[in-house]
Protein backbone atom coordinates (compact mmCIF):
# COMPACT_ATOMS: atom_id res chain seq x y z
CA UNK A 1 0.00 0.00 0.00
CA UNK A 2 1.29 3.44 -0.96
CA UNK A 3 1.87 5.63 2.09
CA UNK A 4 0.18 8.56 0.32
CA UNK A 5 -3.06 6.67 -0.28
CA UNK A 6 -5.77 8.04 2.00
CA UNK A 7 -7.32 5.61 4.45
CA UNK A 8 -11.04 5.44 3.64
CA UNK A 9 -13.16 5.40 6.79
CA UNK A 10 -16.18 3.07 6.78
CA UNK A 11 -19.70 4.45 6.42
CA UNK A 12 -20.40 3.61 10.06
CA UNK A 13 -17.67 4.11 12.64
CA UNK A 14 -19.23 2.20 15.48
CA UNK A 15 -18.70 -0.85 17.67
CA UNK A 16 -18.96 -3.21 14.69
CA UNK A 17 -16.23 -1.47 12.66
CA UNK A 18 -13.96 0.05 15.27
CA UNK A 19 -11.52 -2.87 15.55
CA UNK A 20 -10.87 -2.90 11.80
CA UNK A 21 -10.39 0.88 11.79
CA UNK A 22 -8.01 0.71 14.76
CA UNK A 23 -5.99 -2.03 13.04
CA UNK A 24 -5.80 0.01 9.82
CA UNK A 25 -4.58 3.01 11.81
CA UNK A 26 -1.93 0.95 13.60
CA UNK A 27 -0.63 -0.40 10.26
CA UNK A 28 0.17 3.19 9.26
CA UNK A 29 1.42 4.41 12.62
CA UNK A 30 4.88 5.40 11.36
CA UNK A 31 3.66 7.41 8.36
CA UNK A 32 1.92 10.69 7.77
CA UNK A 33 -1.73 9.81 7.32
CA UNK A 34 -4.76 11.15 5.52
CA UNK A 35 -8.15 9.76 6.53
CA UNK A 36 -10.99 10.25 4.05
CA UNK A 37 -14.30 10.44 5.93
CA UNK A 38 -16.52 11.33 2.97
CA UNK A 39 -18.50 8.07 3.25
CA UNK A 40 -19.18 8.36 6.99
CA UNK A 41 -22.91 8.38 7.66
CA UNK A 42 -22.66 7.53 11.36
CA UNK A 43 -19.95 7.83 13.98
CA UNK A 44 -20.38 6.95 17.62
CA UNK A 45 -18.57 8.20 20.67
CA UNK A 46 -16.13 5.28 20.55
CA UNK A 47 -15.20 6.24 16.99
CA UNK A 48 -14.56 9.81 18.05
CA UNK A 49 -12.36 8.55 20.90
CA UNK A 50 -10.31 6.32 18.57
CA UNK A 51 -9.71 9.20 16.17
CA UNK A 52 -8.71 11.53 19.02
CA UNK A 53 -6.30 8.88 20.31
CA UNK A 54 -4.87 8.49 16.80
CA UNK A 55 -4.40 12.25 16.48
CA UNK A 56 -2.55 12.28 19.80
CA UNK A 57 -0.38 9.31 18.80
CA UNK A 58 0.55 10.84 15.45
CA UNK A 59 1.39 14.12 17.15
CA UNK A 60 3.61 12.38 19.70
CA UNK A 61 5.37 10.58 16.85
CA UNK A 62 6.02 13.89 15.08
CA UNK A 63 3.79 12.83 12.19
CA UNK A 64 0.78 14.48 10.61
CA UNK A 65 -2.73 13.11 10.60
CA UNK A 66 -5.22 14.90 8.37
CA UNK A 67 -8.93 14.22 8.03
CA UNK A 68 -10.39 15.13 4.64
CA UNK A 69 -13.76 15.29 2.93
CA UNK A 70 -15.79 15.44 6.12
CA UNK A 71 -19.33 14.31 5.45
CA UNK A 72 -22.08 16.38 7.03
CA UNK A 73 -22.89 13.53 9.45
CA UNK A 74 -19.24 13.25 10.49
CA UNK A 75 -18.79 16.97 11.04
CA UNK A 76 -22.10 17.31 12.89
CA UNK A 77 -21.12 14.54 15.31
CA UNK A 78 -17.79 16.23 15.98
CA UNK A 79 -19.58 19.50 16.69
CA UNK A 80 -22.10 17.81 18.99
CA UNK A 81 -19.38 15.99 20.94
CA UNK A 82 -17.17 19.09 21.10
CA UNK A 83 -14.35 17.16 19.46
CA UNK A 84 -12.56 20.38 18.60
CA UNK A 85 -9.21 18.61 18.30
CA UNK A 86 -10.56 16.53 15.41
CA UNK A 87 -12.34 19.47 13.82
CA UNK A 88 -8.98 21.24 13.61
CA UNK A 89 -7.60 18.29 11.61
CA UNK A 90 -10.43 18.39 9.06
CA UNK A 91 -9.85 19.91 5.64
Amino acid sequence: MDDNTPLAAPSAIDLASITALRDALLERRTTDLIIDVSAVEKIGGLGVQVLIAAADAWSQDGRTLTIVNGSEAFLETLRLTAADELLELCR
